[in-house]
């Protein structure tokens, strides 16, 4: 019987007697003076003991292995014998078993696992390791005396991905084409007013605090909006950003897009397509369009709303763009924002009220629960849903012309990207916002002006890329996707 004792030593019981073992320090005979790896120098002992029948294994702690046999003959010293060294080719062993035969399995720091088997050609050392292929990620083996061996993995859990970056709704935001005229900005700037409240953010206060601070700066932007909408001389406000549409409010109007409001509300994407909203107090209605701006806008469509008051469509337009609900009735908002201050008079309950029925109206059942909270609440995210089911709807499937006469105009892509093994159909409204790549082209009058078909698509070459890893931009710029497309691996 071999034991190892807590003092880190070896002892050998047999014939009524018991025999410490001494291991070899050096591999070599101590007059040559070999390279030794940093591992080895270091005091090491005997960390792990495996036997079968009359053969022990040794392992030590910088990973050496050792095997010895007790003699017959009481008079025979034992002297163990290294059978792993640490060498450039191996790495060091952090198990090992015995089996059958003098057969030993081992498996090392890296992972893999080798057999030590007898060498059958002529000549040589009696036995040879072998590495068993397929078998990676291993920390413990074992075997038995009937030859049979088990070697038990980890398995692999690779780091997570962080998607860093403004989310699909932060980035929509950006776009949002509502502007002011430069009489307003002068007269802001001459105040001291900033166009944009930019709200520090301390880290150490609340988020709620955070969050109220900067729906006082958003709502401050958007009665700005509307006093610059209503001192404006002109037929209609300046057009950013692609914009596409016209929101008409008594004699105001405000600019938008097409595709943000039909994929947002099913009942918005009838009016675009002609069925108005008639009710008792609520009307949205569809105007005749105006001439577009070009490039890529050739006309304008128009939507009167009716019975509203016009800082509860710009709430209900930021929300479309950010699924975010800016809630002027919160006491600590409507305290801080000094509507008589601001020149523009408004009653906050009212734009509750009005709010509430476009939500029923238009069905926007996560902006319907917001609106129950006396103060401001999280909002359940539902534009990434949305967009994803648009884009999946714009596909062509059996081709590109049968499946788009399919597509309501209001959802009509404008942009063809064109890959390798497939033609991608999108909106150049949410790849603007979320890449400053195509911001920076489909602004830009001097690459789009001339390339632009008289079917207002726009073919973007991208043929030296593929699908198979395109997909992965796509979803997340077009879709809004997140960590959950990499839980899944595909081929």
């Amino acid at each position: 019987m071999a034991c190892l004792l807590r003092s880190q030593q070896v002892e050998v019981l047999w014939n009524d007697r018991h025999t410490r073992i001494v291991f070899p320090v050096n591999a070599f005979p101590s007059e040559i003076q070999p390279y030794r790896p940093p591992q080895a120098i270091k005091a090491s002992h005997i960390a792990k003991l495996a036997a079968s029948d009359d053969l022990i294994a040794a392992l030590s702690s910088n990973g050496e292995v050792f095997t010895f046999a007790v003699p017959s003959d009481e008079s025979t010293t034992i002297r163990p014998q290294r059978i792993w060294a640490l060498r450039k080719k191996f790495s060091s062993v952090q198990d090992v078993a015995i089996g059958p035969d003098g057969s030993i399995v081992t498996c090392t720091e890296s992972g893999h696992v080798y057999l030590r088997i007898r060498n059958l050609k002529a000549g040589g050392k009696n036995f040879k390791f072998a590495r068993i292929p397929y078998l990676q990620r291993i920390t413990n083996v074992r075997a038995n005396s009937t030859g049979a061996f088990a070697a038990l993995r980890v398995d692999f859990k690779g780091k997570g991905i962080n998607v860093e970056g403004n989310s699909l709704a932060q980035d929509l935001e950006r776009v949002l084409p509502l502007t002011m005229t430069d009489d307003v900005v002068q007269a802001e700037e001459e105040r001291g007013d900033g166009i944009v409240d930019d709200i520090p953010v301390d880290e150490d206060e609340e988020t709620e605090d955070v969050g109220i601070e900067r729906d006082i700066g958003k709502l401050r932007g958007l009665i700005k909006v509307w006093k610059s909408e209503a001192g404006r001389k002109g037929d209609q406000p300046e057009l950013v950003n692609g914009a596409d549409t016209l929101l008409l409010v008594g004699k105001l109007s405000f600019p938008a897009h097409r595709v943000v409001l039909a994929a947002r509300s099913q009942p918005l994407l009838g009016v675009l397509s002609g069925n108005n909203i008639t009710q008792e107090h609520l009307s949205i209605k569809l105007k005749p369009p105006k001439p577009g701006p070009g490039l890529g806008v050739t006309s304008m469509s128009c939507l009167e709303f009716n019975g509203i008051n016009t800082l509860s469509l710009l709430i209900l337009l930021h929300y479309l763009y950010s699924d975010e609900v800016l809630t002027i009735w919160d006491r600590r908002i409507i305290t801080s924002l000094g509507s008589h201050r601001l020149g523009m008079k408004f009653d906050a309950n009212m734009v509750k009220t009005d709010l509430q029925r476009l939500s029923e109206v238009l069905d926007l059942p996560a902006l319907q629960t917001a609106l129950q909270a006396p103060v401001k609440r999280p909002t359940v995210s539902t534009l990434p849903q949305h967009l994803t089911s648009v884009f999946e709807r714009v596909q062509p499937q059996t081709g590109s012309e049968t499946k788009q006469a399919n597509v309501p105009e209001a959802l009509r892509p404008d942009v063809v990207l064109e890959f390798t093994d497939k033609e991608v159909w999108t909106h150049s409204t949410i790849l603007r916002c979320r890449s400053s790549f195509f911001e920076g082209l489909f602004a830009s009058d001097v690459w789009t002006m001339k390339r632009w078909g008289d079917d207002g698509v726009l073919r973007l070459n991208f043929r030296h890329l593929n699908w198979h890893v395109m997909q992965y931009v796509m979803r997340f710029l077009v879709c809004g996707a997140d960590r959950e497309m990499f839980e899944v691996l595909r081929e």
